[in-house]
């Protein structure tokens, strides 16, 4: 599960593996570079544009209490086609 500090307007069509599944046309996964047994980030990935959203994230952000809500929580990655 990702956390997330806050989200900037400007990313959002670029692909962020945290929250993102890149799916190819006959509907098969990439998976992308990071060292064996991590997890793939933003920082793991070649810079690539988003070209379809296909399937929504589920994302939650905030606790029960109301508090936290700059703390963002992905529990399904949006399901993407990039360039």
């Amino acid at each position: 599960m990702a956390y997330r500090s806050g989200t900037n307007a400007d990313d959002s069509n670029m692909f962020d593996a945290e929250i993102m599944t890149d799916v190819d046309a006959d509907g098969t996964e990439q998976e992308y570079g990071a060292a064996e047994g991590d997890e793939p980030n933003r920082y793991s990935v070649p810079q690539k544009h988003v070209r379809l959203k296909i399937f929504p994230g589920l994302f939650k952000r905030g606790n029960a209490d109301g508090l936290r809500y700059d703390i963002e929580e992905c529990y399904v990655k949006t399901r993407v086609k990039v360039s």
